[in-house]
């Protein structure tokens, strides 16, 4: 059994976990409902921010990888990936595990209760920091709220708050729930010995592992000082003097780095890179379930069968078999597709030239809302509700919402009433993912072509984006009466020399400009409606979205939204970035690129070639990478 000795106190805690430096975080901002946007300003759909041509990209690195790693031929991985710093529970995780914790000893009846749902919603959750989306040292844009590994002092105050509030608000440190969960065998009140028990049946719980005799010693200390305390200052109540030292030892326990992180140090008799059982049934059930493992995942870690391969993987497929995996699966494809940054679609109601574009459909308040949810949704049920493989997930015609003015905007007359086979879209152009309205909607009458080519470099194809230089005019362009929105992007990022014109004119705009046959709100056009500064509209174009595309090292011609979807399955980046993606999220640290690129490339060309993606889930948790610790002192 690892000692405790090694373990840092809650106050020099470290920050980052990522393999290769510390966290950054890409949004300063904690979520919200998206503020109103200018048009062709603001924020946008795939949740870059900026506009539409009145800035440009530095010419960067043109080149670079597109998401999988060495394709040209034989991967050879070097290196080790760098052990994280010990890592705290994500707000989710956290949320999860007490709640669990209190259902399991208290019941359900309080575990489930409205009682314990307020309390988060109105007080708890408000004292911990939000988890920010997280990724690589210099990523701006993007990332996963669960590799947030930032810690404040407002973390450790917000524990300690709820760890006494479950001891003593909701009753579970007290000497009469300790009788009545032990059916009255026993009483704290003048048998320390039931103190003992006590601490011997919370404390594995908590921990999610078996205690040392160290730990009951020290959690035992906790309630002598505390019970000893109270006697010095109140001779003769002993009875107050128990209960007071079992609320503290319980809040003690739930306020343990045990609880609130994930601690992993290894089993040093099998390497110093192997996982213990227990540290492994941690790690399988936070990240497919988002809380402590259940009885029987704890018992195959506590009798060892867990680090057999047999019964390992027959447990990875009960976890992504359960129901509880869709919420993980929920957060993940959120922060993939950025859908907390998809606009406010009501905000310019009532103005020009916005009213005049809508042409009278008046999106709804809680349009965005929808838009999001059905981004989410459409990855849970290719995932596990009806699992296919990566192509038809990015090729989906399915339109999974509730919402009738989203299904409005999809050309049908009713939603999904959430039984039976969801509906198709109405409209042969749709291809997909790329032309779901909440990666194509923006809030205003501008379609902004640039967005949603840096989120489709950047989010499907795994290649970063510089930012734009310092002196670049950062003011969304005025509308046109005489361009299209194409045509004035053009005319703002691709001058010859320019330090716009790298990245613009090879990389960003054509990705977006394939999109262009569908307007701001999402809906298929053929021409675009030309409006005055004042919002009147003056005139009309045809949309042009015939362009060429860079992927890896080939362009392609394309015509249409429907054509960039093929080409970028085709070119196998999709993939790739999307296997990127999941590990990044299933290892709660950024990948190593050295020695962990190879697994990339590996798990790209599985979903190319049809596995599914449930099976994909269980083969990331089969990986020797997901199964041990990283390497100390890696390079």
């Amino acid at each position: 059994m690892p000692t405790r000795s090694v373990l840092p106190s809650l106050s020099v805690l470290l920050v980052g976990l990522l393999a290769c430096g510390p966290s950054a975080t890409s949004d300063p901002k904690s979520p919200s409902e998206p503020a109103a946007t200018s048009d062709g300003g603001g924020e946008g759909a795939g949740g870059e921010s900026g506009d539409d041509g009145g800035t440009g990209e530095d010419g960067g690195d043109s080149g670079g990888d597109d998401g999988g790693g060495d394709s040209s031929g034989d991967c050879e991985p070097s290196g080790e990936p760098t052990r994280s710093p010990l890592r705290r529970l994500s707000h989710a995780q956290y949320q999860h595990a007490v709640s669990d914790l209190v259902t399991e000893f208290l019941g359900p009846e309080v575990g489930e209760s409205d009682w314990l749902a307020y309390k988060w919603l109105d007080e708890w959750a408000l004292l911990l920091p939000v988890d920010l989306p997280t990724g690589e040292v210099d990523q701006t844009r993007g990332g996963y709220r669960r590799l947030d590994q930032a810690v404040f002092q407002q973390h450790a105050e917000a524990w300690a708050v709820i760890a006494m509030g479950i001891s003593d608000e909701f009753q579970l440190g007290h000497v009469w729930t300790i009788e009545s969960y032990f059916d009255h065998a026993c009483s704290p009140f003048g048998d320390r010995d039931c103190v003992e028990r006590w601490i011997r049946e919370l404390g594995p719980r908590a921990h999610r592992l078996p205690l040392t005799e160290d730990d009951v010693t020290h959690y035992l200390s906790v309630y002598d000082d505390t019970s000893d305390a109270w006697l010095a200052d109140n001779p003769g109540d002993g009875w107050q003097a128990t209960d007071r030292g079992t609320v503290a030892v319980t809040a003690a326990m739930l306020m343990s780095p045990w609880f609130t992180h994930h601690v992993e140090l290894g089993d040093p008799d099998r390497g110093d890179d192997v996982l213990t059982a227990h540290e492994l049934a941690n790690r399988l059930s936070f990240h497919f379930w988002q809380t402590a493992p259940d009885a029987e995942l704890t018992a195959a870690a506590s009798d060892g069968t867990l680090l057999d391969d047999a019964v390992y993987e027959a447990q990875v497929r009960r976890l992504v078999a359960d129901a509880r995996t869709s919420e993980a699966l929920a957060e993940f494809f959120e922060d993939w597709l950025i859908t907390d940054h998809i606009p406010a679609m009501h905000a310019r109601v009532g103005t020009e030239p916005y009213d005049d574009f809508s042409a009278g459909y008046t999106p709804a308040a809680d349009l965005h809302t929808a838009m999001a949810d059905e981004l989410r949704d459409l990855g849970i049920w290719h995932s596990v509700t009806q699992p296919s493989d990566f192509d038809t997930f990015f090729r989906s015609d399915l339109v999974l919402t509730d919402h009738h003015g989203l299904a409005q905007l999809y050309g049908l007359g009713v939603p999904w009433s959430g039984e039976g086979d969801p509906p198709v879209m109405a409209d042969a152009q749709r291809a997909g993912l790329l032309t779901r309205a909440g990666l194509l909607a923006t809030g205003s009458a501008n379609t902004r072509p640039i967005v949603k080519g840096v989120f489709a470099r950047e989010q499907l194809l795994c290649q970063p984006m510089p930012p734009p230089p310092d002196d670049v005019n950062a003011v969304a362009p005025a509308p046109s009466e005489e361009e299209t929105t194409r045509e004035v992007v053009q005319t703002l990022t691709e001058v010859s020399g320019s330090s716009c014109e790298g990245c613009h004119k090879a990389l960003i705009n054509p990705l977006g400009f394939a999109t262009e046959g569908f307007d701001a709100l999402g809906r298929p056009r053929t021409m675009e409606v030309l409006y005055s500064a004042a919002g009147e509209p003056v005139g009309s174009a045809p949309i042009d979205s015939e362009t060429s595309v860079f992927i890896d090292g080939t362009t392609y011609d394309v015509s249409d939204a429907h054509d960039l979807t093929s080409v970028i399955l085709e070119s196998g980046q999709a993939h790739a970035c999307f296997a990127r993606n999941q590990l990044r999220f299933a290892l709660g640290r950024v990948e190593h690129h050295d020695s962990e690129d190879c697994t990339i490339e590996a798990l790209g060309a599985a979903l190319a070639s049809g596995l599914t993606l449930d099976e994909f889930m269980v083969t990331v948790a089969l990986l020797p990478e997901f199964k041990r610790l990283a390497k100390p002192g890696g390079e």
